[in-house]
Formats: C-alpha cells, structure tokens, sequence
C-alpha cells in the first residue's frame, strides 16, 4: 500500500525540483503557487477517496452486490460515457489553457467572456445529451448491459436510473469549468475538493432510503440516482462564491468567440480518444452483465482500490507535470522537459510500485474489511477480491497513463494517443472475451492490464524519441523500485494469512517500512531525498564558533 504519511515529502520534493529551473509567465500562476498546487490537490483528493469508502461501505453494507446495485452502476456508466470529455481531464486540458492566455494577454474581462461563450456552447450540448438520455434510456441500458434482460426488472429499473441520473453530467461539466477557471487564479483545494459532494450526498440518500421507500413507495435505489443528480449541480454551486469574488458573473453567452475555433478543432482529436476510453469500459461491463447478479457490482468496487493511487498519487502528480512542462516547453527547453518527465515518472513509480503489490497480496481481506457488511457476502467478497488481484496488476499501466496524457497535451499533441486509442480499441474486445472465457470474471481486468501495457510502452517509445526519457539512468532507478518492491512482497506474502482486522493495518505498515528500508539500500531517488529532509529535521544545528 502507499505509504501516505510519506507522501508530503516526496511531492515537495518534485516541486522543489520543478521550481529549480527559470519559468517564463505565459499565464499560469505564479511559482509560489504551482509549487503547492500538486501537495494541495493532493490533500483534497485524498479527503475525496476517503469519502468515496465510507460512500462505498455504507453503499454495499444496504444493496450489497446484487440487482439493485449492479442496476446503479451500470445506470451510472450512462452519464459517464460522456463524464471525461466534458467534465473532467479533457474539457480542463483544452479550456484552461486557453482561459490562462486570455487572462494573461488580454485580462480577466476577455478571459471571462471566453468562458461564458464556451459555457453558452457547452450547455447546449449537455441539455441535447440530457434529453435524449431522459427519453431513450433502454437504448443505454442494451450499450452498457444488455445482459440485464435475463433478469426480471433489472433492466426496466436500469431504464428508470437512467432517466433520474439525466441531469447529472451537466452539473458535473459546469462544476468543472468552474474548478479550471479556479486552478489558473492559483486556487486548488477547493476545486479538487468539489467532487466530494456526490460521496456525500449519496451518503446521506443511503441513511434515509428506508423512510424514503416506505413515504413514496419507489425503491431505494431510485433515492440513490436522485441525489448523485443533485450533488452535480451542488459541486458548482460551492465554487461559484470564489468565482464571484475575482469578478466573474455566470452569463452563458451565444454570440461565439473566435477562440472557441481553437478549442474545438484541437478537441477533436480529444474526443476520439475519450470515446474509445469509455467503448473499452463499455466491453468490461457488457460483457460483466452477462454472468448474473453481482459481477458488474464487484468490479466497481474493486476498481475503487486501484483509484486510490490513481487519484491520490498519480493525478496529483499529473497536475503539477502539466503545469510545469507548459511552462518548460514553451522556453523550448528540452533538457528541462526530459528531467521532469522522468522525475514524475520515478515519483509515480516509487509510490505505486508498492500500492499495486500491497492491493495484490491482501486483496481478500482488505476487500472482507471494507465491504463485508450487511447484505454484501463472504461470496461477494471473493468475487471482487478476485477482480481486484487482475486491476492490481493494471494498476501500474493505469497510474502510467494518467502521467504520460498530460505531457502529450503539453506538447500540443493529442493526436499520438487518439491513434493509440483506436488501436487499443479494436484489441480490446477480442482479448477481453478471450480471458474471460479462460481465466472467468478475473479475465476483464487482466483484459485491461494487457491493452493499458501495449498503450503506455508505445506512449513511453515515442516519447523517448523525441526526449530520450529511457536512458541509462532512468532504467537504473526504475529497476532499483522494482527491487525494493520485489523484497516487499516477498516478506509480504508470509503475512497474508494473518491480516484479518486490525492486523491488517500493521501488515501495511511492515510492507512500507520494508520498502522505505530497502529504497534507502539501493539509494531510490525518492526515498533517499525523503530520508535527508526527516533527517534534516531531526538533526540539531551545528555548534557555533562561540559554544
């Protein structure tokens, strides 16, 4: 597991390496701020992850893993199908840009009348995507989970979340202009925090559901789809209040803007690749929905583990290479770019190296202590600790592909990965079903480890023709974490019989102890300049010529 309480100092670590070269202002806050936007985002995300399990427990420990929760779930995919293009990464990698130059070059004013022409454009859209998903919800439900029409009413009450959770992206998008346009002014907490709201607001629908379901006489779950709608509009409501303190007025506008060109011939290329992500999450849970009650459910609760480090680890890191190569690319600096790539590459390695062999090796009880209440089985729980031992192993490619996207963005480039996409695409159907047909319910997330793999060595191949990212060097530090990882799991694997409850957490922290140890041994980058800064600390200063 990633040894959080470590994390602090290693992203300082990354910044105060990123803030050791010359940044040009082309628009981005200034280099007090980015320094701290990575270690802030991190916080809130780690706030929003620990919400999203007790959302989780509370979730499963009421439906469990069966029709009703495999209904949300897959009701939810609807929404989400359209959720990173316009309301997370993509969206903010093509608008914030766009945004900090406007804010730079021609002032706030312009850079606001930017974003209500796009939010103007944006709206009109969602309400489009909106109406049809509330009108045609059986034809999302045949896309997703077909599967569903061997069981008595899963796929009407499929069909009937669809419609509830209609309005739901459309808050989502606008709260995340929102966070974009708070990001550039150098505000980060509170935009990363903003997501949060739908854990709670689902949180609260699960405690009254009860009283819900005997008052109105729908079933709960519907409650459930009600409230993930609302927390949409609730995550931009948050925001708007610091958005008006710096001057902007929400005034969603028609007349265009001839940036909006820009935007929207360099978001195609963007669109391609977010619609083959999502076509390669649709085969997962198609082809889930064909094997009863419950395997949709265990996947995306196993899946849950993987985004721990994805969020918390490698998202944050994301942020701030992002950040820092625009900058760094725009002096054409390749040296610079190379050493920060392959700084955020070792980081990202050295916290998730550990995490992925940590969620493999004590997949089953970790899964029995969150989950294993209530309604959800000791049954559930081998099926979605199962599922999680395959997403560990992609859990390495996944973190990797959060930290290489950016970097292409930075090189005003998303054609490379939209090829890539579409090539991952046309291999990952074939190779799904032909693992789950060996290898059982395990086989789609190794189906997803197998086609993340093919995508981040060529995305890494190309980058190193145009860097030489994979030099000797690198290849030394990548092979030390791999070593001290190795030694973690070997002593790890003796324990996992005796990690039930409490101990669980003391197995953790052995696990993070031993590789701390043994990254010292073979000098890991980042555990060594972790180890100064503590001893650094600790040490008292230096006698004086006068003592």
């Amino acid at each position: 597991m990633v040894d959080i309480s470590g994390f602090r100092q290693c992203l300082e670590h990354l910044r105060d390496r990123m803030a050791s070269s010359p940044l040009p202002a082309i628009g981005m806050p200034p280099p007090p701020k980015l320094r701290k936007a990575a270690f802030v985002t991190s916080i809130a995300s780690m706030l929003v992850r620990l919400s999203g399990f007790v959302r989780d427990i509370i979730f499963s420990t009421i439906f469990g893993a069966g029709a009703a929760a495999d209904a949300f779930y897959a009701a939810l995919r609807a929404p989400n199908l359209f959720r990173e293009l316009f309301a997370e990464g993509t969206l903010s990698n093509i608008v914030v840009p766009l945004f900090a130059e406007h804010n730079e070059q021609k002032g706030k004013e312009a850079a606001f009348a930017l974003i209500n022409a796009l939010m103007g454009v944006l709206l009109c859209i969602l309400s489009i995507i909106t109406l049809i998903l509330l009108f045609f919800p059986t034809t999302f439900v045949t896309l997703i989970a077909s599967g569903f029409d061997s069981t008595p009413n899963k796929f009407e009450l499929t069909a009937v979340l669809i419609q509830w959770l209609s309005p739901f992206l459309m808050g989502l998008s606008v709260a995340s202009l929102f966070s974009g346009m708070l990001n550039v002014k150098g505000k980060f907490f509170l935009p990363a925090l903003a997501p949060g709201v739908f854990n709670l607001a689902i949180i609260v629908a699960c405690l009254v559901s009860d009283s819900f379901e005997s008052q109105f006489g729908h079933p709960k779950i519907v409650l459930i789809a009600i409230s993930a709608s609302l927390s949409g509009f609730l995550s931009a409501v948050i925001q708007y209040p610091s958005l008006r303190e710096m001057g902007y007025r929400f005034r969603p506008s028609l007349k265009g803007h001839p940036a909006l060109k820009r935007a929207f011939k360099f978001g195609l290329a963007a669109v391609v690749g977010v619609c083959v992500v999502q076509f390669n999450l649709l085969v997962e849970t198609q082809l889930a929905s064909r094997l009863g009650d419950g395997p949709v459910s265990h996947l995306t609760l196993s899946f849950r583990f993987i985004q721990i480090p994805q969020g918390i680890v490698a998202s944050s890191i994301a942020i701030a290479l992002l950040a820092q190569l625009s900058n760094v690319l725009a002096s054409h600096d390749k040296v610079t770019a190379k050493n920060e790539i392959q700084r955020a590459i070792h980081l990202n390695n050295t916290l998730v190296f550990p995490a992925a062999v940590g969620l493999f090796v004590f997949a089953e009880p970790l899964v029995a202590l969150t989950f294993e209440h209530g309604k959800f089985t000791a049954l559930d729980t081998a099926s979605t600790a199962h599922s999680l031992k395959g997403y560990a192993i992609a859990a390495i490619g996944i973190c990797l592909y959060r930290i290489l996207l950016p970097v292409f963005f930075a090189l005003k480039d998303p054609y490379t990965p939209m090829k890539w996409a579409i090539v991952i695409a046309i291999l990952k159907l074939p190779v799904a079903y032909a693992l789950l047909e060996t290898l059982g319910l395990i086989g789609l997330p190794l189906s997803h480890a197998v086609t993340v793999s093919v995508e981040v060595t060529a995305m890494l191949w190309i980058l190193n023709k145009r860097f030489h990212i994979l030099d000797i060097s690198f290849l030394k530090e990548t092979v030390k974490i791999a070593l001290a990882t190795t030694i973690m799991a070997l002593i790890l694997l003796p324990l996992k019989p005796y990690s039930d409850g409490l101990l669980l957490f003391i197995h953790v922290a052995i696990g993070a102890l031993v590789f701390g140890v043994f990254g010292l041994v073979f000098k890991v980058e980042a555990v060594s300049s972790l180890f100064q800064k503590i001893s650094r600390k600790r040490l008292p200063p230096p006698p004086s010529d006068h003592d």
